[in-house]
């Protein structure tokens, strides 16, 4: 839930699961609430923080949790198609051994 609340732009799947389970063994989400809080309204957040429930990634799309939720067989967006990969990115440069 952290890594996905962390990132810019998040793109879920609407068969993938998030919830803040840890409260179901009593540790509470303190490291996560730092990039999640922002993004949630209040209200929502301390009903997901204290209830651990699982929800879908519809539901975490709409607590402001991912950037949007897409059905499982999906072709990939064409606004997303021109986005950088890692595979366009510059060539690390070479180490050259020394004798």
């Amino acid at each position: 839930m952290g890594l996905a609340a962390g990132l810019d732009i998040t793109v879920a799947q609407l068969s993938a699961k998030f919830g803040f389970t840890e409260v179901r063994v009593g540790v509470a989400p303190a490291m996560i609430s730092v990039v999640c809080l922002p993004k949630m309204r209040l209200g929502d957040a301390q009903a997901a923080f204290l209830r651990g429930n699982r929800f879908g990634a519809d539901e975490a799309a709409r607590l402001g949790l991912i950037t949007m939720a897409v059905p499982t067989r999906i072709s990939t967006p064409r606004s997303m198609r021109s986005w950088p990969t890692s595979s366009s990115a510059p060539p690390a440069p070479s180490r050259q051994r020394s004798s």
